[in-house]
């Protein structure tokens, strides 16, 4: 009570709760289409799958497993999808390696020497 009374103010906007719109998931199973996206915390039930994946994923990566999918034409739940784009990521990126492409249309060069010990070897 000997206390003074504090001049602290509290921002209100700091403890609003936000208001999103609800994501629309359709329900049950469904082939995939244009313009499917993946849950907010996709990257979060990744991990709980036992997959980690650092990064978010790409657009391009999101991009070429919608196209490739809605060319099977095969039908999953929304859970399904987003375990195999999950799976599909984590593949992607390892097989990558971070490491430049070969180009397929380059063509190597033979070297001229031959190793020691065989025929024609000096």
């Amino acid at each position: 009570l000997a206390r003074p009374a504090s001049d602290v103010t509290l921002d209100t906007q700091f403890f609003e709760e936000p208001t999103s719109a609800p994501v629309a998931v359709p329900m049950g199973k469904f082939a995939m289409y244009s313009g499917w996206q993946p849950d907010p915390d996709f990257q979060r039930q990744a991990a709980l799958w036992g997959i980690a994946l650092t990064q978010p994923v790409a657009p391009e990566e999101l991009a070429a497993f919608t196209a490739y999918w809605q060319a099977e034409g095969k039908v999953f739940h929304h859970i399904q999808w987003q375990q195999k784009l999950a799976r599909s990521v984590q593949i992607n990126r390892a097989s990558s390696g971070n490491q430049a492409r070969r180009d397929v249309n380059t063509f190597s060069e033979p070297d001229k020497q031959i190793p020691h010990g065989f025929r024609g070897a000096k």
